[in-house]
């Protein structure tokens, strides 16, 4: 009921008529979902689209929970009638690095200093701590500087000609409702930094193996790194899990049921 999105590109090699080799290079998107309460995380491939029909594809219209995103477009269709049971978050790391890279501007560096006061609060809290002290020191410490936050934010606004930090003050504001989601339940984080760690690993592979060789490659691809990263996770050595795995998928029958399915994965996998 919780999971962090998002998306990046890969290089693609696509069918061309016009050109002499017969192909010719694409980007396309390989999207993630991140359930970082399971320590699983889904990466997944449709075409090289980054459209909203990917995204709502993927989740159902009566899915209940959490989305935690960028500011992406695609992504505000949580926040419409469509998924009326969900709710998005948004990320303040998003909304730091805008201010972060406008050097030398007071302005800047005091919203900066505003949000680094919310993350100063949540190192403050014991590893020992329940859900319920989670949420109730998050409702009083929180509330007052968001709204401090918002103030500034608006203050600012109205003394701005068009800039790069009137374009992170927008930004910024039109995320505002969904940054504030965060305080909402102990589970959720201020940022999407969890996935974006993950993606990572597709940058790098990215500029190691340089391309897939088609769309369906990328599909499989995609389907690898879930179960690879999702070892990493679940600090499971991914050698010894692939090794164990296609042994165990001998005997499996394709038409068994799907907890059998499941209990291969790696956060249930067992030696």
């Amino acid at each position: 009921n919780y999971l962090s999105m998002d998306e990046s590109y890969y290089t693609v090699l696509t069918s061309d008529t016009n050109n002499s080799s017969g192909k010719s290079t694409a980007k396309g998107y390989i999207w993630a979902a991140l359930a970082n309460h399971l320590k699983l995380v889904h990466f997944f491939y449709e075409n090289g689209s980054r459209s909203r029909k990917v995204l709502t594809g993927y989740l159902r219209e009566d899915y209940r929970g959490a989305i935690q995103s960028d500011g992406l477009g695609n992504y505000k269709i949580i926040e419409k009638e469509a998924y009326p049971d969900a709710i998005r978050l948004s990320c303040f790391q998003h909304c730091k690095r805008k201010f972060l890279n406008i050097t030398g501007n007071k302005d800047a560096e005091k919203i900066v200093r505003i949000i680094n006061r919310l993350y100063q609060n949540e190192h403050r809290i014991p590893p020992d701590w329940t859900a319920c002290q989670i949420l109730d020191y998050r409702n009083k410490y929180a509330p007052p500087i968001l709204k401090e936050l918002k103030e500034e934010l608006i203050n600012i606004k109205s003394t701005l000609p068009k800039s790069e930090l009137s374009k992170a003050i927008n930004y910024t504001l039109n995320e505002y409702d969904a940054l504030c989601n965060y305080i909402r339940s102990a589970d959720y984080a201020p940022d999407n930094n969890a996935i974006e760690r993950l993606m990572r690993y597709i940058s790098l592979s990215r500029r190691n193996s340089l391309f897939c060789g088609s769309h369906q490659g990328a599909k499989r691809a995609a389907l690898i790194y879930s179960l690879a990263c999702s070892c990493r996770l679940n600090n499971i050595n991914s050698f010894e899990y692939f090794k164990d795995l296609l042994t165990k998928l001998i005997d499996i029958n394709p038409n068994t049921d799907h907890e059998t399915i499941r209990n291969l994965l790696p956060h249930k996998w067992q030696r």
